[in-house]
């Protein structure tokens, strides 16, 4: 069981994103086991337009009642669903497969990060929701976002078996990331 993190020094474009989706598809063809994507950001649709067309959501749905603007079933997918279960201290393996989207059955599935509006209570779980999946899934592929607190940051990245980072390919980058690594020696 591994975790690869992927993380990026900088808010430019590195191929972050689509290094994980590229890899985590190839070794899930390639391999016969369980392999795991986790975003940590709930705006970057990158991930979801790699794997499949997202339908528009309509405005209003109808229930018993009438109108219902807040449609429940919609807001407990993803980490948003799964850190409800994670704060009461019930997560197992069997659990987080509830709350991910499937690809390729049996092989690989993405755990789609917060909602905007719950970001920052949600964040802080991730640590606990990868040690449980770890149990679980052969390979995790962690696409950790600049705007995660950097206390939860460097949890991800302790517990990570290879960390990859993508950099831009501007020399002002490379010494950037030179630079931030020697201090944290």
């Amino acid at each position: 069981m591994a975790i690869i993190t992927f993380l990026n020094n900088q808010k430019e474009e590195t191929g972050k994103t689509l290094s994980i989706a590229a890899i985590a598809t190839y070794m899930s063809i390639d391999h016969n086991s369980k392999h795991l994507i986790v975003t940590t950001s709930g705006t970057d649709e990158r991930m979801k337009r790699c794997f499949w067309k997202e339908k528009k959501k309509s405005k209003m749905s109808f229930g018993i009642f009438g109108p219902n603007k807040n449609n429940i079933f919609e807001q407990q997918n993803g980490i948003n669903g799964l850190a409800k279960i994670a704060k009461s201290n019930k997560i197992t393996p069997d659990v987080i497969t509830n709350y991910t989207r499937v690809i390729f059955k049996d092989r690989l599935e993405i755990l789609l990060g917060p909602e905007q509006s719950d970001r920052d209570d949600i964040v802080k779980l991730y640590p606990d929701i990868l040690t449980v999946a770890n149990q679980y899934y052969e390979r995790i592929f962690v696409d950790l976002d600049n705007n995660v607190p950097e206390e939860t940051a460097s949890k991800i990245i302790n517990m990570s078996d290879i960390i990859v980072v993508n950099l831009n390919q501007r020399l002002s980058s490379i010494e950037d990331f030179k630079q931030k690594k020697e201090e944290k020696k």
